[in-house]
């Protein structure tokens, strides 16, 4: 049964008298600044605030959230005591919406009959920032003396210091921003249901290497390394940093940086500077001089190179394996490369994306040798991280799709009023029943549960239930649930934006790209200028204007790219001309790539990597660091999306079967109601349901949205700024060989 909103009222806030004063101020506002990080000018196209039934079943009330059918969020006694009274809760409704039309007469009507007066400082606040009043310097500076701890303060302190007169005081500094943050990461478990799970897992990886460093100890031993074997005496197994080595690693850094991989390895070569490098630095530059070679097309040197780094250092190195491996591959030389992937695998690689890509081409390669019985074990292996790119192509070459626990936790009385002891929850209850959601967003990210199960539990939920996407994740990312496991709901939620004319893409692809840009963030803004929930480029915006008569002025600049409903539909817009041009054809692998480094790019990368048929091999063969991530983390936030959606992964299928992913529509089709898949036991899993290695490149045929557009021109970059990557991560883009997975 769903918990429609009713309730009684409980008055709270300030007194009544000091209530009329402000009441009688509320006739002066003030001209909004056109601040880049301002959002208030503009007003977010919204999805009706989203309930979810018992059983995880979202349901959207009838009528949108009109400002005469106020909500409440749950409607036990506790919970009623610290919530908006029905009446107070759409008489807020009502002010806002009248406010925000500028009919200061209806709203103050309205305000002169509110009881619980908790959010009066927002409605002073609304007022004095509208375009359309100009408050003074008493009035922002009176108010900043009241509120100066309310979420969005800095905006109004801003204001008021510009319009201080000489000779005044200034205004009271804002407090909102004080106090611990909640932060975590709990997503680079990458689908390993528990922390524990994640230690384990290192922990079997680092018992493995003391077992082979031990044997080491006797005596130097021969490694192979595909035709060749080195003898290598035993040497410092750790990567120290002293005096004499720094600069060295940083002139090696530079070149690559540089796009130089030929000069850097003549400078590892001279005597003087390798002795300056113990065993396993010299094997580190060396394995990043061939992974450069690699992206630059000189395939055989860099597997030379790369071999020789990972024989002695490969414990240490599983990039060194991983360039290895693909080198091989390329050049055909499949039971080399299934020896490097295997070690990679071994190796148990601290990240999750890192480790699951090589426990699936260590699959791979087996399958192609015709030995099912261990490309099975290394899929199971893959699959679990089922939240990273290979885990889920794993899952579902063997049949499976993972357990996802989509459920927020229940919602009651004891969990808002744990909640409402804070300040910032209490405010946010009342802005949430006031369908002022981006404030209520502002309010909840400050505070911090302390270990206190309730409010953790209350924040998971109300971001959950009111589509707030920046606290989910934040919330996600720092609270597990009860058994350990991170909650799949707040890694990966459903925000309450929409593009200014609604979805002409399906959700699942608009989310999976915002969730990679900016991480839901509206107001985020790139060292190159991208901007918003998308990162669009003001050259894009301006493209994207010059080929869509209904797009303007007033929707490209540069003020309105912070407004979540037109950076979405810029967005959405370009995104469906990529998919569209003739040169990608619907092809997600492609369009994703071209997004982030611009089509152009992407052209010229197709034309050099012409000998690639393998999908995989050719993703994993682009150049930029930065575009390879953002491939493989878009496509995985795509098909979790799709299966949030309840909805078909035909283009998980066509990657696991060893294909090209297409985008086929599934928004306007009948919606599947959402289900929680549970995983099957290993037994059930079949070890050779591994895809072929090297399928002949599909066609892709054309998608159900759009008619085909013209070319994008190069240089468009809607992406953001390409910048230098370490080994370590690939967080950023870098013509350098850095290519470790986060």
């Amino acid at each position: 049964m769903l918990r429609i909103f009713c309730s009684a009222a409980n008055s709270v806030g300030p007194t009544a008298s000091l209530q009329r004063n402000l009441l009688g101020a509320l006739g002066i506002a003030v001209v909004l600044a056109a601040a880049p990080d301002g959002l208030d000018g503009y007003r977010p196209a919204r999805a009706a605030l989203v309930i979810h039934a018992p059983d995880g079943r979202p349901v959207t009330p009838p009528g949108h959230a009109r400002a005469d059918q106020p909500l409440l969020l749950a409607t036990d006694e506790e919970a009623r005591a610290v919530q908006l009274g029905e009446e107070d809760a759409g008489r807020y409704r009502r002010i806002f919406l009248l406010q925000e039309r500028a009919e200061w007469d209806a709203a103050d009507a309205e305000i002169r009959q509110l009881s619980d007066t908790r959010l009066l400082g927002y409605v002073l606040r609304q007022r004095y920032l509208h375009p359309d009043r100009r408050a003074s310097y008493e009035e922002l500076a009176g108010w900043m003396q009241r509120y100066a701890d309310h979420a969005g303060a800095e905006r109004v302190h801003g204001l008021a210091q510009r319009r201080q007169p000489a000779g005044q005081r200034p205004p009271k500094a804002p407090n909102s921003e004080r106090g611990e943050r909640l932060s975590g990461s709990l997503e680079r478990l990458g689908g390993l249901r528990t922390v524990s799970e994640k230690r384990a897992a290192e922990k079997q990886g680092a018992d493995r290497q003391a077992g082979e460093e031990r044997t080491d100890e006797a005596a130097p031993s021969p490694i192979a390394s595909g035709e060749e074997s080195v003898t290598v005496a035993p040497r410092s197994r750790t990567v120290s940093r002293p005096r004499t080595d720094r600069a060295a690693i940083a002139r090696i850094e530079d070149l690559l940086r540089s796009g130089k991989p030929g000069p850097a390895l003549s400078l590892l070569n001279q005597d003087e500077f390798g002795r300056s490098l113990d065993t396993a630095q010299y094997d580190l530059a060396r394995s990043r001089i061939a992974a450069a070679l690699y992206y630059a097309g000189d395939v055989g040197e860099a597997l030379s190179l790369a071999s020789a780094s990972a024989s002695r250092s490969g414990q240490l190195l599983p990039e060194a394996h991983w360039i290895a491996g693909l080198a091989a591959y390329r050049l055909k030389q499949v039971d080399r490369a299934s020896r490097h992937f295997d070690a990679m695998a071994a190796g148990a690689p601290r990240s999750p994306w890192l480790a699951a890509a090589g426990h699936y081409w260590a699959a791979r390669m087996h399958k192609l040798k015709g030995r099912n019985g261990q490309a099975g074990e290394q899929l199971l292996a893959a699959a679990r991280y089922s939240h990273t790119f290979y885990g889920l192509v794993a899952l579902r070459a063997l049949g499976d799709t993972g357990s996802l626990r989509w459920q927020a936790p229940e919602l009651s009385g004891r969990q808002l009023k744990a909640l409402a002891e804070r300040p910032e929850g209490l405010r946010a209850i009342a802005l949430l029943q006031a369908d002022q959601r981006d404030l209520a967003e502002m309010e909840l990210q400050r505070i911090h549960p302390k270990g206190n199960a309730l409010i953790e539990q209350a924040l998971v939920t109300l971001a959950d239930r009111a589509g707030l996407p920046a606290l989910s994740l934040q919330i996600g990312n720092a609270v597990a649930g009860p058994d350990g496991a991170p909650y799949a709901a707040a890694l990966y939620p459903l925000p309450h934006w929409k593009p200014r004319d609604g979805f002409a893409l399906d959700r699942a692809l608009v989310f999976a790209v915002m969730r990679q840009e900016s991480r839901f963030d509206p107001r985020l803004v790139s060292s190159a200028g991208a901007t918003g929930l998308m990162q669009i480029m003001p050259a894009t915006a301006q493209h994207v204007q010059e080929r869509n008569a209904d797009i303007g002025d007033a929707d490209t600049d540069r003020s309105a790219l912070f407004d979540p409903a037109r950076n979405m539909e810029l967005g959405q817009r370009y995104l469906a001309e990529l998919l569209t041009m003739p040169e990608i054809g619907g092809n997600l692998f492609l369009a994703a790539a071209a997004y982030n480094a611009g089509p152009g790019t992407l052209m010229r990368w197709r034309r050099d990597l012409s000998d690639v048929t393998d999908p995989l091999l050719f993703i994993e063969s682009l150049p930029f660091a930065e575009t390879r991530d953002y491939v493989e983390k878009v496509l995985a936030n795509f098909w979790i999306y799709r299966l949030r959606l309840g909805q078909e992964t035909a283009s998980l299928d066509a990657v696991a079967a060893g294909g090209w992913p297409v985008y086929i529509a599934e928004d306007k089709r009948p919606a599947v109601e959402p289900t929680l898949v549970a995983t099957k036991p290993p037994a059930d899993l079949r070890p050779d349901a591994v895809p072929e290695a090297a399928p002949v490149p599909q066609e892709a045929p054309g998608i159900e949205t759009a008619t085909a557009a013209e070319a994008v021109p190069q240089g468009v970059l809607p992406g953001g700024a390409l910048s230098g990557s370490s080994v370590a991560e690939r967080e950023t883009a870098t013509p350098d060989g850095s290519d470790a997975k986060d």
